[in-house]
């Protein structure tokens, strides 16, 4: 409505300025106005005319649009304050974005076209001067003269002087007002000059006037020369049009300027969010937005709100993708999202090498029975050191079950395999000191019921490594979907966990894994016997880490040891958490060992030797767990003399998981 309005008073102001042109007279005279009028004055009643509707407009405008947005960004803001914890409130409002957009368009629009309703009549007076004011009392005293001559024949020297002053006024002002006098003619006789008929050039301007004087009629009529005037006309609408050009141009960049801050730049980035979690869905989400606005640049959107929503959905959503399907289904979701349908039975497995780590909480069933819904706090204080430590050594958890985590060191680009397994073992050492340090899994230890049921207890966990070849692939139907590894390498890891309580050890790592350490881990890791796990008759050679103690328990390191610096050398870090083991107690290990195992298919197996050097290790380290297992199997397995029984060849068989 209140542009119709506006267009009616700018139709009508158009309507009296064509009457204007053509001088209708009687018509403006009915209608209550004086062609008298300057022009000067008309240009003035123009410009107000103008800038009035255009304030109307703009007004009118500016007031709905700016109390419409002010509404909704309230209630944007109000939603948004809470961290989306409402999210359907927030939906139920809609986007403003498609308001926001048309206001910016109305806004530029209303102020380009206001700017030229506004310069138009400025630029025309400026540019078009009236070249033919005044004219119109010349002509009526020649006409008047002419008369007064033809009734007496002194008055012609007066018309005559009259007639040469006209003239030479016009050629006195020849450049400036850009006309010469060609021809006058007066009733039908030429007075001055020639009529130039047949050439009609588009510079020539011919003026007719008319009057009735003492009852007759005189007509006089002057042909100009207007050649000036025109080069005026063009060089003020060259300038015109220069204007026009330039608000219009710089309509034009303003507007797809703001379109391209506002709403491309918003749209690109949201799409590149996507790409990301459509190619790479373990990459981090980063949004170049924010981080140009962190950086301090300037982010100014008209939808920002809506962007906000939108940029936070999918950082969650991405972060739901990486938490829930992990560095195993990076290549699942990348692959399933780029072939554009969810048919992931289509979906081949991905054989891959590298180690698998297996660790389980112990007594977690007393844990459970105690603490109740409680020890859900538990497992997640366990998975944040668990998760935490692999993630920090090029490793990736794979899956929580219950009271165990299967953690996976594949292959990267610009790592070597010695410094990946370096880093497995690396992870595991600082799980087991971080989680000993912990106070909040401290307290949950020391519950009284917990203490009372397991006097001295504390929450330690059991830890199997192994290296082989998976299955990387999807496990699962339309109603459960997860990435795995199919291996029995996996299943080795998760046995290994599991001997890791028969040897009395925290560390469990098998002669595959072992292989690839370097030369620092590797001497100081022990090997404490020759076994086929469950499942498999192949001999595996069985090593372990001992991990040293903190000092409030007894041991050599500091309570606070930092060994969660990632940036810290494996040398170094080996360096810090080296076994706590005498020279003299490794040495005599390792020989109990090589008389228990005896060698190659255990001809040279000597386990009354070997008992006796296992008893001097018990006396250097009461309590060793290796050393009591290889002690038990010794008393139970030998022959009656303690020498090695005749079915003995080099290693033996676990019977439990």
């Amino acid at each position: 409505r209140t542009a119709f309005f506006c267009f009616v008073i700018l139709a009508v102001f158009y309507i009296f300025e064509i009457i204007w042109i053509v001088g209708n007279t009687d018509l403006l005279q009915a209608l209550g106005f004086d062609q008298k009028h300057s022009n000067l004055g008309w240009r003035i009643i123009q410009w107000v005319i103008r800038v009035t509707s255009f304030c109307f407009v703009a007004l009118r405008f500016g007031a709905r649009h700016y109390l419409l947005i002010r509404e909704m960004e309230e209630r944007d803001r109000s939603v948004f304050s809470q961290e989306m914890e409402q999210m359907e409130g927030r939906l139920a409002l809609g986007s403003i974005l498609g308001t926001r957009l048309q206001y910016l368009i109305y806004r530029d629009v209303v102020i380009a076209m206001g700017m030229l309703l506004v310069l138009q009549p400025c630029i025309s007076t400026a540019t078009q001067p009236n070249r033919f004011g005044g004219i119109k009392s010349d002509l009526e005293s020649l006409v008047g003269l002419h008369h007064s001559a033809l009734q007496d024949p002194a008055g012609a020297a007066i018309y005559q002087n009259a007639l040469n002053g006209f003239v030479e006024s016009k050629h006195r002002h020849k450049g400036s007002e850009g006309m010469e006098v060609l021809m006058i003619r007066v009733s039908g006789e030429i007075a001055y000059g020639a009529d130039q008929e047949k050439e009609h050039p588009l510079e020539h301007v011919r003026i007719r006037y008319q009057a009735d004087t003492e009852g007759q009629t005189h007509t006089i009529e002057v042909l100009f020369n207007d050649l000036d005037g025109l080069r005026l006309d063009a060089i003020g609408h060259v300038v015109s049009l220069m204007i026009f050009s330039i608000l219009v141009g710089a309509f034009t960049k303003n507007l797809l300027t703001s379109l391209r801050n506002d709403i491309v730049e918003p749209m690109e980035d949201l799409i590149d969010l996507v790409s990301q979690l459509a190619f790479q869905p373990m990459r981090p989400i980063v949004s170049k937005l924010m981080q140009k606005e962190k950086s301090g640049g300037k982010f100014r959107s008209l939808g920002r709100s809506d962007y906000e929503v939108v940029h936070v959905g999918l950082q969650r959503v991405g972060s739901l993708l990486q938490m829930g399907f992990g560095e195993a289904g990076a290549r699942i979701v990348r692959d399933l999202m780029q072939s554009g349908n969810l048919n992931y039975n289509n979906l081949p497995g991905h054989v891959t090498k590298g180690i698998f780590g297996f660790c389980d909480i112990r007594n977690f069933t007393d844990l459970t029975e105690v603490l109740q819904s409680d020890v859900s706090k538990v497992v997640n204080s366990v998975a944040v050191y668990v998760h935490e430590a692999v993630v920090d050594n090029h490793g990736a958890p794979n899956k929580n079950i219950g009271d165990a985590f299967l953690m996976a060191w594949k292959p990267k680009e610009g790592l070597r395999l010695e410094t990946q397994a370096d880093a497995s073992l690396r992870s595991v050492i600082r799980t087991i000191i971080e989680i000993s340090r912990s106070e909040a899994l401290e307290f949950w230890a020391n519950h009284a019921e917990i203490q009372k049921r397991m006097p001295g207890f504390r929450i330690k966990l059991g830890f199997g490594l192994h290296y082989g070849w998976a299955i990387e692939c999807a496990i699962g139907s339309k109603r459960k979907l997860e990435a795995s590894y199919l291996s029995p390498h996996v299943n080795m890891s998760s046995r290994l966990e599991s001997a890791t309580k028969m040897f009395g050890v925290e560390i469990l790592i098998s002669k595959e894994c072992y292989n690839h350490f370097s030369d620092q881990v590797q001497g100081h890791c022990r090997l404490i016997d020759i076994v086929t796990l469950k499942g498999s008759e192949k001999p595996m050679s069985l090593y372990t880490y001992d991990v040293p103690a903190l000092s409030k328990f007894g041991g050599p390191l500091e309570d606070y040891v930092g060994v969660s610096d990632k940036d810290m050398s494996n040398e170094d870090f080996f360096g810090l958490v080296r076994p706590a083991l005498t020279e003299e107690f490794r040495s005599t290990f390792d020989e109990a060992v090589t008389k228990y195992l005896g060698g190659n298919r255990g001809v040279e197996a000597d386990w009354i030797k070997a008992k006796e050097l296992i008893d001097r290790c018990l006396q250097l380290k009461p309590g060793d767990g290796p050393c009591e297992n290889l002690h038990s199997v010794i008393t139970s397995q030998a022959a009656s003399d303690g020498s090695v029984p005749h079915d003995w060849i080099g290693y033996r068989k676990l019977t439990e998981k």
